[in-house]
């Protein structure tokens, strides 16, 4: 090829039997391909799937967004933040990389409209990525200033773009004292958010957002505060729900019972479920102590499979603590027997969190998971004061 004036150019796989002169090397399969070319001193075009630049994962809650390959995290603020010069590089070799890519396989983007959704605004994303320094990103500047315009453009097109959520509004739970002050901006110029609080679902015809908003919520009781964009052309954002919650602070359990020192139980149960409400521990082939909420991966022997896991948490200081609960497929957690999380359901990787005030001593925990097919995740994570915790 290089005798007729022609240079190769191929995906990472092409590093497996040796690199022609002048190659250049796609990476997708994540950054290391793009790595080891570069340090042979061939160029680079850097598309990993593991950094947001496959445009065909999905872009929000899998339920809520048309079908997509299962897999990665392709929000757009996850697209933002990549960097394509990877610090493994000193600068002379950095120069090889030439070009970011991004990629999207047509088996789930059958139409036009399908695959417009799926690269914008993401693609707008991805250009900042290929031309702006990355001492020069900002993605809060890019997601409230420059996006909004870019949209409200793409708008007056017939352009099938995904229109994003109110800006600030957060899929998570919100643990208030009496009430909250709620702060949005509309994420396309000339949109308008539309919100509820009395569990309806959002629309044109209730309440329009017109600034700071204040949610009262008394003792012991809940709101769910709903919300969706319309644009001008009449598009429609997902609804995002946020969920607020009067809870006082929770006591210790004053005698734990068949506590497990150094661990929790869990219960590994082979089947396909569609909520976790459906796991019964009785059903249970496999069951130990585990040291961490994790997949237990050597215990597995199904593609389809729950696990629960039960115990106590020891609290320190009363403080509020804030859990993170990310899975593939569905999870929910429960403190004291009380809900806390519920990410249940058949889904793609996503992540809900929740604020609780905790009291010092021993608090019971029970976290109950399964996973459908392939692309099992399941993650805990807990702070206090902004810091995580172990």
């Amino acid at each position: 090829v290089n005798q007729k004036g022609r240079s190769i150019i191929g995906y990472d796989e092409i590093l497996e039997g040796g690199l022609a002169p002048n190659a250049t090397v796609m990476s997708w399969q994540g950054t290391q391909g793009g790595i080891a070319a570069a340090k042979q001193k061939h160029d680079v075009i850097m598309m990993p799937l593991t950094d947001g630049m496959y445009l065909d994962f999905v872009q929000g809650r899998s339920d809520q967004e048309p079908l997509t390959i299962a897999g990665g995290d392709g929000r757009i603020e996850h697209v933002y933040r990549y960097d394509p010069t990877p610090k493994q590089l000193n600068p002379e070799l950095q120069k090889h990389i030439v070009g970011v890519q991004a990629g999207i396989w047509g088996e789930y983007t059958p139409t036009t409209a399908k695959v417009e959704y799926m690269l914008l605004p993401r693609l707008l994303a991805v250009s900042e990525v290929a031309w702006t320094l990355p001492i020069h990103k900002n993605f809060k500047d890019f997601n409230e200033v420059r996006l909004p315009q870019h949209l409200a453009q793409l708008d007056k097109t017939s352009a099938s773009y995904r229109v994003p959520n109110p800006i600030g509004a957060k899929d998570t739970t919100i643990n208030v004292m009496g009430a909250i002050k709620i702060n949005w901006l509309v994420p396309v110029k000339g949109g308008r958010i539309y919100y509820t609080i009395d569990g309806r679902e959002p629309d044109a015809t209730t309440n329009l957002y017109a600034g700071e908003l204040s949610v009262s919520v008394p003792a012991g009781e809940m709101r769910e505060v709903k919300s969706v964009v319309i644009t001008p052309s009449g598009k429609k954002s997902s609804i995002l729900t946020t969920t607020l919650v009067n809870r006082s602070a929770i006591n210790a359990v004053a005698h734990p019972v068949n506590a497990k020192k150094g661990g929790l139980q869990f219960f590994y149960v082979p089947g396909k479920f569609q909520s976790v409400t459906e796991i019964d521990t009785l059903d249970a082939t496999k069951a130990g102590v585990s040291d961490s909420i994790t997949i237990i991966k050597p215990v597995i022997d199904s593609l389809n499979f729950a696990f629960v896991f039960k115990g106590y948490i020891y609290i320190p200081e009363p403080a509020a603590y804030e859990f993170s609960l990310e899975s593939d497929d569905g999870s929910r957690l429960y403190l004291d027997d009380e809900l806390i999380i519920n990410n249940d359901g058949e889904h793609y990787s996503w992540e809900r969190a929740a604020a609780v005030t905790l009291k010092p001593g021993f608090h019971k925990i029970r976290l109950a998971y399964f996973n459908v097919m392939r692309h099992s995740r399941l993650n805990l994570t807990m702070k206090v004061n902004g810091k995580k915790s172990n």
